[in-house]
């Protein structure tokens, strides 16, 4: 019997022991985080010199916790949840689909973020005050040693109630060919894995659209773990956790995602331009237009370090390893720079009817940047990869000279194309665009 007790008891300890090793390693994690809020925190937003040093109190008490249902936060330590009323993320591109795009509004787990993200409730305002037992009070709270109330607008963490321009919330997360479904998505199945949670973080999140899960804040963060920076649930190397959702058609062979090419985005550490994947292009919060893009249409691709040398978004001014910007200026160049926001991100891509009626032309017009493909010997099988699917006309692929990009100028035949810098791109090399004819007759119709 006193070996039983012995025994029992060490096994307690064991679990105690273990219990607070994880504890010190979740809450280191969280001390060298923005989500520290002490006084004692490494960065600027925090509470005021001599307030409390604790860090879990800004979000959770151990007692008389606000017990809203449906919450899905342990023992929140905050009151009412924020009842701002949100501007969604929406696109031409899901409508097209018929998606269901957040009709649902920002759920409850996403508005607990927003409670200090949104800018509209105080940072310090808590149930329990640090201390004090139970009882309703507020910490003072500060940014570079000035008192705050609320999250100042130039923080990096400020979305504000206009989240039209971030990653959608409050969506249902609908993959496949049905009706009302993204075929781009990728099938997830419960029990989720580290990549990704669906809202509610259980098997009936995965249902008709009544029911199905949501994609929310949680989703991809995870507010107590930030070895992936951002709080990312995983990391986003080569757009790990943007591809864990998002199968773009034949990305994996594209250029974007493969090349090597040195790339240093401004404010980044080097890497590739495969290194960076999909977050070259593209930004899941205050992005500079549709869909999430780093700036508006050709802005993106002017990228200073991509296709451009001198960025008007981030003044980067660095050569571009394929510079067509200066092109693009030519007295015989399309109207890339002149005409804006006529382009429409359209899953299939844009009618000839439409196009008639909306005369413009995008980079995306004529290429497809999920589909991009390095430079491979004229007239080289390359198979199908074209437009989101759309057949290669043999052919016409033999008699086009060497190609660098896709080409979504001609849907129906969908070849690969050259490097357009040497025609479309401002070129008076009459001999050259015409070998091109065919491509860009698709949609010009003779038209002018």
């Amino acid at each position: 019997m006193v070996q039983r007790k012995t025994l029992g008891a060490a096994l307690v300890g064991l679990a105690l022991l273990f219990a607070l090793v994880s504890g010190i390693a979740s809450t280191h994690l969280i001390a060298t985080s923005k989500h520290n809020l002490g006084a004692s925190g490494l960065f600027t937003i925090k509470a005021a010199a001599g307030g409390t040093t604790e860090i879990c109190v800004f979000c959770h008490t151990p007692h008389a916790a606000n017990m809203t249902p449906n919450l899905g936060v342990p023992l929140w330590n905050k009151g009412a949840l924020t009842t701002a009323t949100y501007t969604l993320y929406s696109s031409i591109y899901l409508t097209g689909l018929d998606y269901p795009s957040g009709v649902l509004g920002a759920g409850q787990s996403s508005r607990v973020c927003l409670s200090c993200h949104d800018g509209t409730l105080a940072l310090g305002s808590v149930v329990n005050s640090p201390g004090s037992g139970l009882g309703s009070g507020s910490i003072q709270m500060a940014d570079s040693g000035t008192n705050i109330t609320l999250m100042p607008t130039t923080a990096a963490g400020f979305l504000g109630t206009d989240l039209a321009n971030d990653h959608p919330v409050g969506y249902l997360y609908l993959p496949g060919t049905a009706a009302r479904h993204d075929p781009e998505l990728v099938t997830r199945a419960f029990p989720w894995p580290k990549g990704v949670q669906l809202d509610p973080n259980a098997a009936s999140a995965i249902g008709p659209p009544e029911t199905g899960g949501r994609v929310e804040c949680k989703s991809c963060h995870d507010p107590h773990d930030n070895q992936f920076t951002k709080f990312l649930r995983m990391s986003n190397a080569n757009a790990g956790l943007c591809k864990y959702c998002h199968n773009k058609t034949n990305y994996d062979l594209s250029a974007h995602n493969t090349s090597i090419q040195t790339y240093t985005r401004t404010g980044s550490l080097p890497t590739t331009v495969g290194g960076f994947s999909c977050i070259a292009c593209h930004k899941p919060h205050t992005g500079g237009g549709t869909p999430l893009l780093r700036g508006a249409e050709e802005l993106t691709c002017y990228d200073a370090g991509c296709h451009g040398g001198n960025n008007p978004i981030t003044g980067n001014t660095t050569q571009g390893a394929k510079n067509i910007q200066p092109e693009m200026i030519k007295a015989w160049s399309h109207p890339t720079n002149t005409i804006s926001s006529l382009h429409k991100n359209i899953f299939g891509g844009e009618t000839q009817a439409q196009l008639d009626a909306n005369r413009h032309a995008e980079c995306m017009d004529c290429h497809n940047p999920h589909q991009v493909r390095p430079a491979v010997a004229k007239g080289a099988a390359i198979g199908a990869l074209t437009r989101r699917g759309d057949p290669t006309n043999a052919a016409t692929l033999a008699a086009t000279p060497p190609p660098a990009h896709f080409s979504r100028a001609n849907r129906n035949v969908g070849r690969p194309a050259n490097n357009l810098a040497d025609g479309a791109h401002g070129d008076d090399n009459h001999h050259q665009c015409c070998r091109r004819l065919v491509r860009c007759g698709a949609w010009h119709l003779h038209k002018g």
